[in-house]
């Protein structure tokens, strides 16, 4: 029988599902109940089979507990499917439910095979330390249908030419040993004796169980025939739904998406303070479960907009000739052609900064997740109007910055000016001692704002992205 380690019974997928279990809640932990420990470090996910007339009280009891309900890609959403997530700050991991009110299984991107077994699953679930999960047996036999429905031709065909392993496939074979310890050769002949179980041939259950090279190309088409009446659609609307959602994944790309509403997320800070080190952890850790977008907020010219580039390609040089030969005669009137060109420059910035704002407000309302490199907090070295900015030109900048609205979170990064040198040694060292002095201010007029967390940026890399992590995901959780 199933024995989960002692970590796993501390871990707070172990607690939900417990918890649910006494709440009343029917639901069966329906397959992969052997790697519930590579659940719990995050490496896979938890498939819940749920009553259907319980499906409510479990999105309530789930969201009442911290978890978040996401929406998958449209690529890999399945009738009868609801994902949840949970970030678990004991281990910095995030923990996936998947919640199933059908047992929808089959081919990548397309599950069409929809077996109607539900009822078997409840009747006959066993308890893996307070857990309702599926009975080994049964776990075992649908296992080997769902590999007949995944393997392909060409897989059989490489083995046979002696490229794969000699065991079948090696994908399925570690883990059908894992279900295979917890079966007798007793309780797979009763679980196969149930009428539900009519459609298949024991033999080749019974001769895989024995040893799994048993299943071979003929065992499988004889499975695959034997499932026809339960898929969803037929062969062509298969090819067709597999090829709409191959595109539907090059478009949309991956990440899930909130299901009510995304957050805005900023780093800020002086320069040296580790800005874009923490942007692309939190891209990173965030990016393996939610639809993430980063924006860079700053004026560099490294990530400038086309209108921008196409000022520089054009206008520059001209500028460059105009002002060489004014600068012999008329000195100041090549500084006031100086001050207009650059002023337009810092419109164009600003301009660029509205949009990028504009980009994520609209990806917040689809439910992704947006992280700013830098935020236009204030003027000065704050990412807003620069000192230099000529005045005609500050209050046209001011119009666009002052239409960008505070992010949902701001996370500031505090260094001394010493460490913000040494990290940037061919900067300024003048320019980053006002920098961090400004930023310093900031911090302590707003430290009582709500969306608004400073942290120590002298910390290491991993702790930062675990506090961010932290306050990131009760933002997502009060939101959603």
């Amino acid at each position: 029988m199933y024995k989960f380690s002692e970590n796993d019974r501390k871990s707070e997928a172990w607690k939900a599902l417990v918890d649910m279990d006494g709440a009343g809640i029917r639901y069966c932990l329906w397959k992969s109940v052997s790697r519930f420990s590579e659940g719990v470090r995050g490496e896979t996910d938890f498939d819940l089979l749920v009553k259907q007339e319980d499906f409510n009280r479990c999105v309530e009891f789930l969201e009442k507990s911290g978890w978040i309900k996401v929406k998958a890609e449209c690529w890999r959403s399945f009738p009868g499917v609801y994902d949840f997530l949970r970030y678990c700050d004991g281990s910095g991991c995030f923990l996936h439910f998947h919640v199933h009110t059908a047992l929808v299984m089959g081919e990548a991107r397309i599950k069409s095979l929809k077996l109607p077994l539900e009822q078997l699953y409840f009747d006959t679930c066993v308890y893996a330390d307070r857990v309702p999960a599926v009975r080994p047996a049964l776990d075992l036999i649908v296992f080997l249908i769902r590999m007949a429905v995944k393997l392909r031709s060409r897989d059989f065909f490489c083995q046979k030419i002696g490229v794969a392993n000699k065991l079948l496939i090696r994908n399925f074979g570690d883990e059908f040993k894992e279900i295979r310890k917890n079966v007798s050769e007793e309780s797979l002949l009763e679980v196969l004796a149930r009428p539900e179980f009519d459609f298949i041939s024991s033999t080749i259950i019974t001769d895989a169980y024995a040893d799994l090279n048993n299943f071979g190309y003929a065992e499988r088409q004889e499975v695959r025939e034997a499932l026809t009446s339960y898929y969803r659609v037929d062969n062509i609307e298969r090819i067709l739904l597999w090829l709409r959602r191959l595109i539907e994944r090059r478009v949309v790309g991956t990440g899930k998406t909130l299901d009510k509403r995304g957050i805005k997320v900023a780093i800020c800070g002086p320069d040296g303070s580790g800005k874009s080190t923490l942007c692309q952890a939190l891209k990173t850790a965030l990016g393996g479960h939610f639809k993430v977008r980063k924006f860079y907020m700053g004026g560099s010219n490294h990530s400038r907009g086309f209108v921008r580039f196409l000022y520089r390609l054009v206008v520059f040089p001209l500028f460059i000739l105009i002002r060489r030969s004014l600068e012999r005669r008329h000195f100041s009137a090549a500084q006031r052609l100086k001050n207009v060109f650059y002023g337009i420059e810092e419109c164009l910035i600003a301009r660029e900064k509205y949009l990028r704002f504009k980009q994520a407000e609209k990806l917040a309302q689809l439910g992704a997740i947006s992280i700013f490199e830098r935020f236009p907090l204030f003027d000065g070295f704050g990412d807003g109007s620069p000192e230099n900015c000529p005045k005609p030109f500050r209050s046209i900048c001011s119009r666009y910055y002052d239409a960008i609205d505070r992010p949902d979170l701001i996370i500031g990064l505090k260094v001394p000016a010493e460490e913000a040198i040494l990290r940037k040694v061919n900067h300024n060292s003048e320019i980053i001692i006002r920098k961090v002095e400004q930023f310093n201010e900031f911090y302590e007029k707003n430290s009582a704002t709500s969306n608004f967390v400073c942290f120590d940026g002298t910390e290491s890399p991993e702790k930062l992205l675990y506090r961010a992590l932290n306050h990131i995901w009760i933002r997502l959780v009060h939101d959603n």
